[in-house]
């Protein structure tokens, strides 16, 4: 137990002292192991036929186009919510722009990159955020607003982090399945919404 709050405590201060670094390296990391996820456990796929590039180009992504918004991000909330009196009236509002137009930034980012590192086609990356954009969105607030909420309204400031983290991991294994597969019909939303296709 010593040594976890120690740990904890040093990845605090990490992310005070060199918040770039560490925002980057967490990110590297969360996306490395959710495509590991995804590949392993939801596409089942064999050891022989692992994409390590795949896994490798989305942690880049993860590196650097998702931790350097994603940590300006917690300066925009409050920013915004600036003037809002009333503990649950400023909970609220801060989930709502977290769902709405923070969810929808990052997930253009993920599959316009994710795309567009794997086929090098500009046209092909839009085409896929055309395609997928609303179900990713959908499934992001479905996935995210009730752990946001918890966020706000009981985690302390200097766990926050942490304890979105742990769940960002298994959301960037979606994300991964989402962006590397078709959609099955582009009409309905969930897991059961994405085919499972190779090389897409």
């Amino acid at each position: 137990l010593k040594k976890g709050v120690e740990l904890f405590n040093w990845y605090n201060n990490a992310l005070k002292t060199k918040p770039y670094l560490t925002k980057m390296s967490t990110s590297f990391a969360v996306y490395w192991l959710g495509d590991y996820i995804c590949q392993t456990f939801i596409e089942k796929r064999p050891l022989k036929d692992y994409q390590y590039a795949r896994t490798a180009n989305q942690s880049l992504v993860g590196t650097f186009f998702n931790a350097p918004p994603s940590y300006r991000y917690n300066h925009i909330v409050p920013t915004l919510t600036k003037g809002i009196v009333g503990k649950w009236k400023l909970i609220f509002a801060s989930v709502a722009i977290e769902e709405s137009l923070l969810d929808s930034f990052f997930i253009f980012v993920n599959l316009f990159f994710f795309d567009l590192i794997k086929h090098h086609d500009l046209t092909s990356a839009v085409n896929d955020v055309r395609t997928k954009f609303w179900t990713g969105l959908f499934n992001s607030v479905t996935f995210w607003t009730p752990l946001t909420f918890v966020t706000y309204a009981v985690i302390p400031m200097d766990g926050r982090v942490i304890f979105v983290t742990s769940f960002l991991v298994f959301w960037q294994a979606y994300v991964s399945y989402l962006a590397n597969n078709k959609l099955a019909d582009p009409g309905k939303i969930g897991l059961n919404a994405i085919k499972m296709a190779d090389e897409i």
